[in-house]
């Protein structure tokens, strides 16, 4: 091989390791600032009137503390059961949600 063949190669090389490396730091946010909705399942608890309805892909979101009268607030939860506590919406979660009280 000359010496040109071997630039191009490595030209090609370094090129598709760039290429690559910004095609993964693309991707770091999913979702990055689309927003799903957020459905509460209160059992007859009640939700603070500021609490969100939304939350954006790729961001951190709190969830609310309802209040129920004569109950305890034992946390969220992902399903009907009460078997999947969630404490807050994380960074890498999307779609739509449904939590349980």
């Amino acid at each position: 091989m000359t010496r040109g063949p071997v630039a191009v190669v490595l030209l090609l090389i370094i090129a598709a390791v760039v290429a690559g490396a910004v095609l993964l730091g693309a991707s770091h946010e999913p979702d990055g600032g689309r927003e799903y909705s957020i459905d509460y399942v209160l059992n007859g608890g009640i939700l603070p009137e500021d609490s969100a309805e939304k939350y954006a892909g790729g961001e951190y979101a709190s969830l609310p503390l309802p209040s129920k009268t004569g109950a305890v607030f034992c946390g969220w939860f992902e399903d009907p059961e009460l078997t999947e506590p969630i404490g807050a919406i994380l960074p890498s979660r999307s779609g739509d949600i449904t939590l349980y009280a």
